[in-house]
Parts: structure tokens; sequence; C-alpha cells
């Protein structure tokens, strides 16, 4: 808990924080700004991802934002927030009533010199959703029918007499790319409990009134497609809110974490994605196909439904079809792709991700596209043409860069890596070395580098940052 003294500014550039306040948390190189707000001037060269809670107003509300992070030398406050957080939220500053009104929470406007009378929350927003296995679900999607000519006609890759034996192949199997919800053909996942256990029901988390409408019109989305159906009573229920994002959505989440310890898990072995790496050498064209929300193609029996029942303060809905956030969701799904492409050797399935290699000619590669497709259309299965690649000599997949001269890391990435500052702590220090294993079989001597850094993160080490540690930190980088 920190205290912090905030500037409302509505005419300021960005909203900023102090760095005092957020060193401890992930920062993020910036090309050195400088900002004029009603506070003064401001010099800043970092971004940092926070969340924040403001309970003079809430005590229950969060907030996810982008701070720019600077020094703000002779700036008597610790953050400043502009004008698009305050529209975002439905913050109003009311002059004539000197006051500031949030939903349903009145305060009274504060002099420049008052003291601060309560604290502020700021928390690493990564660390928050992990710390309590919170699956992120975003609702902002747009279940349109894929432009099929324009898909085409923008893969400049491809010849034109490639493009048009693609354009045919697609037309065949137009029904996969509408931008529907499919349905896997055959029985319904049943949810097998522990034994002796007893349902969980969570109280509704508080929606903000300004969100409110939002929200209800992507649960009704959801219900329209069938992912989710009104219900009035159920033992069960899983506790649900929303998180405000910085391009004016909301991320919609659902913790399952106390249904979790009470379902029998069967794991199901998740492919290593280097061992998938391994086996991509030597292609002439590769084609990548994300399936339209994934788990959502499985459908769960009656009583799983009643057991995946969600809460929010105007009622109760059941998940109709498989959520994320289960625990059991990743195992159920790869079983069902591993199998329905288990004989096609030169196909690999990561959950909802699917590669299809060829090493030959453009004919042979659409040969081999004109196998898959019949079986996604039997499955029942939907492609996301607008996440999907054909026909490329290299292409994202799995985090990595895949070309025909071999693999290779995501530049973002590494950049990420090079740019992360010293670790202060042994969480930032495990977030490091965990973006570096990422790439552990691509780095020759990494576990030797990393042997000082890891030792240090051992439960019974006592935190101390060395010449040694450093060395090995920046060597890494």
């Amino acid at each position: 808990m920190k205290s912090l003294k905030i500037l409302l500014d509505t005419g300021s550039d960005e909203s900023h924080v102090k760095q005092h306040f957020v060193r401890k948390l992930r920062l993020k190189s910036d090309t050195d700004s400088e900002w004029t707000t009603a506070a003064g001037l401001i010099k800043t060269n970092q971004k940092c991802d926070i969340n924040l809670a403001l309970p003079e107003f809430f005590t229950t509300h969060e907030i996810a934002w982008e701070f720019h992070v600077g020094m703000l030398e002779n700036i008597h406050y610790d953050m400043i927030i502009r004008w698009d957080l305050l529209k975002c939220l439905g913050i109003d500053i009311k002059f004539s009533k000197s006051c500031v009104m949030w939903d349903t929470a009145e305060i009274l406007l504060q002099s420049a010199d008052a003291m601060i009378a309560d604290s502020y929350y700021i928390e690493d927003s990564l660390e928050l959703l992990n710390s309590f296995d919170l699956v992120k679900e975003i609702l902002d999607m747009k279940y349109e029918p894929a432009d099929l000519d324009k898909i085409v006609e923008n893969s400049t890759h491809l010849s034109n007499d490639e493009q048009e034996k693609l354009h045919k192949l697609l037309l065949k199997y137009e029904d996969l790319f509408d931008g529907s919800l499919g349905s896997w053909s055959g029985e319904t996942y049943d949810i097998e409990l522990k034994e002796n256990v007893t349902p969980f029901h969570s109280m509704a988390y508080p929606i903000l009134r300004i969100h409110e409408k939002t929200l209800k019109h992507k649960v009704q989305q959801l219900c329209d497609l069938g992912v989710l159906k009104k219900v009035n009573r159920s033992e069960w229920a899983a506790p649900t809110f929303i998180i405000l994002k910085k391009d004016m959505t909301v991320r919609f989440i659902s913790n399952f974490r106390e249904l979790n310890k009470r379902i029998k898990r069967k794991p199901f072995p998740i492919p290593r994605i280097q061992d998938l790496l391994l086996k991509l050498e030597g292609f002439q064209y590769a084609m990548s196909l994300d399936l339209n929300m994934g788990y959502y193609h499985i459908e769960l029996s009656p009583e799983s439904k009643k057991l995946c029942t969600i809460v929010l303060p105007w009622g109760k809905y059941e998940y109709q079809r498989l959520p994320m956030g289960l625990s059991n969701s990743p195992d159920i799904f790869q079983e069902k792709m591993s199998s329905l492409f288990r004989d096609l050797e030169y196909i690999r399935a990561y959950i909802d991700n699917l590669l299809c290699m060829t090493s030959s000619t453009w004919e042979d590669h659409l040969d081999k596209l004109s196998k898959v497709f019949p079986r996604l259309r039997e499955a029942g299965l939907k492609v996301n043409a607008q996440k999907s690649f054909f026909g490329r000599s290299e292409l994202e997949y799995l985090g990595y860069w895949i070309t025909r001269d071999g693999i290779q890391p995501i530049s973002k990435k590494v950049e990420a890596i090079k740019n992360i500052w010293t670790p202060v702590n042994k969480r930032q220090l495990r977030r490091f070395i965990g973006m570096v294993n990422y790439y552990r079989d691509m780095w020759i001597r990494r576990s030797d580098v990393l042997a000082p850094l890891a030792a240090l993160t051992s439960k019974d080490a006592k935190w101390q940052w060395t010449e040694t540690e450093d060395h090995a930190f920046k060597q890494m980088k």
C-alpha cells in the first residue's frame, strides 16, 4: 500500500506517475519526452502498466492503465491523470459543486496543499492476474464472415497463378470462414468432480454503472452465440468482473479457481513447443490456422453446465461451452486436435493453433490443404481467417519466427529482454529467467550463464545482488 497525491489534469498530454512509486514494477523503455501539465514541466523516458484503485471513491474497483514514468522533480503530485482516463472511467469534475463524481460516489475537490487522506493501491497488473489464477477473455470480438477475396489479394507473396488457385480452394470451403461459432461433432464433455466436494458460490462483484451497459451487451452477445445461458438458480457461482483497457474496451474475467480445486483433472500431453519446432525443417510453403473461439467449439454436458455458472450483479449465467480458465480445458482440446490430425504427418497441432508445412510444389501444398479443410468441416470447427496465414515462406508461430532457413526468436520479445531493468527482488529475477528460458534451446551455454541467477531465486537464498549476479545478468542480455 502506498500513499499518492493525484492531480486530475484535463489539459495534460498523458498520464504520469513518479518513478519512486513504481521502481519495483515492470518498466518499459521509452523515448526521452517533455510534457506540459498544470503542475509544471515533466520529463519521462519510461512507461509502466499499473493496476490502480481510488479508495476515496470505491475500494473494490480496479483500473488497468499505462502511465509515463518520470522523476517529477519540483512537482507537488505523485501522479497526474489525463482526461482520457477520466472519460473512460466516467469521472466528472463538477466545478459548480466543487466536487468530483464517479458513478454513485462523490468527493470534494482538494487544494494543492491538502494532506493525503487515504492511500491508493498500485500493483503489477500481470502479477495481479497470475496470482489469482485468472484467465482473461476478451469479449470485444467481431463475428463476421471473412472477405476471402481481400485475404487472397493481400497475399502479395504469392504469384497471380498461386493466388488464383488458393482463392478457388478457399471458396470451396467458404463455410469454414463464415465468422460463426462452430460446434465440435460428437459427445458433450462431462466434468468429473472429486468425491465429497461441496458447491462453491461467490458473491457478485460490483460493476461500475458506466460499464454495466457495455458488459450486458457483451454477455448478451455470448448468449446469442450459445456460449452463455441465463439461469435463475444454481448452487455454483464463479466470480466475474471486468478490467478496463486503454483502448476504451473492457476485459471480461471469470475466476474458476475454486471449481478447479473440486474437479478431477485428466491430463493429456500438451506438445512441448521446442519439440514441435525441431520438426519444422526444410519446408517450402507454410500455413497457420487460428480456430475461431477455440474452446467454445466443445459443448458441455447438462450437469457440467451447472458447474460452470458465473454470477453478475443482475443474475447468473451458465457456460454452455467449454470455458477458458477451467484447468481441464487445454487437455480436452489438445486431445481432440491430436486425434483429428493424428495420421497427417505434415500437420502440427498446438491446442487451437494449426500449422501445415510442405516441402514440395504449390500444387502439393494445396493438395494437403484439401485434406485438412474437410476434416475441420466434418468436426464442426470454424477458422478465423483474419489471424491465419496461407502459403508463407516465413511466419510467426507460438512466439517464434519460422523461415525456410531456420527458426528465430521474435524480435519484440528479444528487445523486451534486452530492455528489462536490473531486478531488485526474486520475483523480478524469476520473471527475467522465465523470459530467457522461453528461448532456452536457441542460446548456447544459457544454463551456465544463468547459474548464479537461478541460485539466487532459491527459497533459502538471501537476496544479495553482487558483481557476480550483475555480470551474469548483463551477459545473458
